[in-house]
């Protein structure tokens, strides 16, 4: 078995975008842009890639996106904006990613909740949100 430190030598430059070792793309002209944005972007260029795979489902970028945008509209319809925390609880599923982007294409923040945690742990994280 290799060590670690064979495949990914420790440096004191950057290292090389020709090695065939890198994992790494090195950019310094990356725009300062929200995930969502990204992930919009990514959904116009390849519709048709599969984007996420639960178990045995999966879903597109196309579909994941108009999932999430339906979503996003919906939370906006209740009225969540930029600056509101939405909580999520729901066990990890493809439902779980349409809900944490739309969250985000509404403009709002997530504060996830494990279904597995204890009621009393989940009260305090609602309280202390305020969620």
């Amino acid at each position: 078995m290799k060590n670690l430190s064979e495949f990914f030598p420790l440096r004191h430059e950057p290292p090389s975008l020709t090695s065939p070792h890198s994992l790494i793309t090195i950019n310094n002209s990356i725009e300062d842009r929200c995930v969502h944005h990204w992930f919009e972007e990514q959904a116009q260029k390849t519709p048709h890639t599969v984007a996420v795979v639960f178990g045995y489902e999966k879903l597109t970028y196309q579909q994941l996106n108009q999932r999430a945008n339906q979503l996003a509209h919906y939370l906006q319809r209740l009225g969540v904006k930029p600056e509101t925390l939405v909580g999520i609880f729901i066990e990890r599923s493809l439902e779980m990613v349409v809900a944490l982007l739309a969250v985000l294409k509404a403009g709002a923040a997530y504060v996830p909740l494990d279904p597995s945690y204890p009621p009393d742990r989940l009260a305090y994280m609602l309280a202390d949100a305020q969620v």
